[in-house]
């Protein structure tokens, strides 16, 4: 990504594989989350990924963000709370009718005057931004691109990682 390519679907999901994140098959008596233990650091990774991915406006594949969330709310924790606000965010992105990735940085930046912080970031010195997240500290927003193929995945990734009541939201 570096060296300034473009990834494809098949590239996010070879990531995907390799970090072995899908999710195992339902085995009988066990939850989901008992089956493996997911390194931290494969969760860091995809939010690096995003970062990339966001520093080059371009969007996220719908498959590969419900991934993210599943792998949070399989570890738990801070990766969760993360998994939670990268939903939030898309929602705040799609709420805001910027199509344009590139926009959406500008204007929160300009407009509000607030510091954009990236994911990874957020989630080696979480504990130094929480107090100012909503203050003067926006979220990185986040354009997923969702085929129809994906809604339903993509809703029950969102719904594991999502605290209290939700609206319904609109995906574009």
């Amino acid at each position: 990504m570096k060296s300034g390519f473009i990834p494809s679907k098949a590239f996010l999901q070879t990531i995907v594989h390799s970090l072995d994140l899908i999710p195992p098959k339902r085995v009988e008596g066990l939850r989901e989350e008992e089956l493996k233990d997911i390194p931290e650091e494969s969760f860091d990774f995809l939010l690096y990924v995003v970062d990339s991915l966001r520093e080059r406006n371009l969007p996220c594949d719908g498959s590969f963000y419900s991934t993210i969330l599943h792998t949070g709310a399989r570890m738990g924790g801070l990766r969760r709370k993360l998994a939670s606000l990268l939903a939030e965010s898309r929602a705040v992105t799609v709420d805001s009718n910027i199509g344009d990735l590139a926009g959406a940085i500008v204007a929160s930046e300009e407009a509000k005057g607030k510091t954009v912080v990236g994911w990874a970031d957020l989630v080696k010195n979480y504990d130094a931004y929480k107090e100012r997240l909503g203050d003067d500290l926006e979220l990185p927003p986040l354009a997923v691109r969702i085929a129809s193929k994906e809604v339903r995945q993509v809703l029950a990734a969102e719904q594991r990682v999502c605290y209290g009541k939700q609206r319904r939201r609109q995906l574009v």
